[in-house]
Formats: C-alpha cells, sequence, structure tokens
C-alpha cells in the first residue's frame, strides 16, 4: 500500500471527509455509518441534506449492510463491469442513516472499477460515500490541482492520482425498473 493511500484510509477510519480520484471525476467520500462525518461532508459541499449520497464499493459485501436483501442475480447485475460507470439504486436496508438516501427507500450503489478507488475501499474495510468534489451548482473537476482551494482546506485529506477517462458522470439506473435516472 503506497504512504498516499494509508493516509487517505487513516483519515476515513479517524472519521474524515476527503476528496479522492473516481472512475469518473474527484469525489468527496467518508465512511457511511459515520453520522458526523456525513453532515460535515454536506457542509463542505454546502449540499441540501435531502440529496442523498452514492456508496462506492470494492465488493458486493461492503454494500451489503446498506441494501435491503437482494437476490444474486441482483447482484451479479450490479457486479457486471458496464461500458461506463454505473451506479444502481435499489431498496435501501433499515437503520441507516437517512442522509445517505436523502430519505428515501433506495440507495445509490456502485461497485467502482478503478483501482485507485477500489484500493482505497479495500484499505478502510468499507464502501465509501460518494460525491462530486466541488461545491453544489459547480462543475465537477478530473484533477486534484482543479479542486477549489476553499474546498480542499476543509478537507481530512486529498489523495491524488488519475481519474478514469469518462467525462460525464456515472449514469445512474433503477435496477427494479431499468428506468435511467441519469444519462
Amino acid at each position: 500500500m503506497s504512504e498516499a493511500l494509508a493516509r487517505a484510509a487513516e483519515a476515513v477510519l479517524a472519521g474524515g471527509v476527503i476528496a479522492y480520484p473516481t472512475e469518473t471525476v474527484y469525489g468527496l467520500g467518508c465512511l457511511p455509518d459515520n453520522e458526523a462525518a456525513l453532515r460535515r461532508l454536506i457542509a463542505i459541499k454546502g449540499r441540501d441534506a435531502d440529496k442523498g449520497f452514492i456508496l462506492l464499493a470494492a465488493t458486493i459485501e461492503q454494500l451489503m449492510p446498506y441494501t435491503a436483501e437482494l437476490d444474486s442475480e441482483a447482484w451479479q447485475r450490479i457486479a457486471t463491469p458496464q461500458a461506463r460507470a454505473t451506479t444502481w439504486t435499489v431498496p435501501a436496508a433499515t437503520g441507516i442513516s437517512p442522509l445517505l438516501t436523502g430519505g428515501r427507500s433506495r440507495i445509490a450503489v456502485r461497485i467502482t472499477q478503478h483501482a485507485p478507488t477500489r484500493d482505497l475501499c479495500r484499505s478502510v474495510g468499507s464502501a465509501l460515500v460518494s460525491t462530486s468534489a466541488n461545491f453544489s451548482g459547480e462543475a465537477p473537476v478530473k484533477r486534484a490541482d482543479a479542486l477549489p482551494l476553499e474546498l480542499v482546506e476543509q478537507l481530512d485529506y486529498l489523495l491524488e492520482g488519475p481519474c478514469g477517462d469518462d467525462p460525464r458522470p456515472s449514469r445512474i439506473i433503477d435496477l427494479e425498473t431499468g428506468r435511467i435516472l441519469r444519462r
């Protein structure tokens, strides 16, 4: 494990909020079970708490605590790599923070195919919250040096690295209906 990855994992495990590269853009993240970190992430971003978040994970097992029970066919679909980054909405587990779902009954999840993000999830042993690393209403960025300084100063760590090649955010599809929620 690189020193930068170890420091990012340490910051997350200590309850911090970090910026990190994803398949599409730089993301902001924290542990999904840390209510204080979730609230802090919302405040840093200047985001409405009712929007909810995407959870990124390296494995199905990292997502299971946050979803209602899904059958093996559903998990296989979620875990199968797509032509581009694809997030799935599925029924949320009971008892998780409404900040993760925006108070809705569904949660957005993705098994990441991006090696740096996958390594980070493995290092913390958990799924990670993911939202674009920008102030609400601003354009997302693909490079660490393009992140607003005012945002970076509020973070516990900035994990530098390459984002994936796709210039678009992940598409979001409802797993049950197949309805595309974001192209």
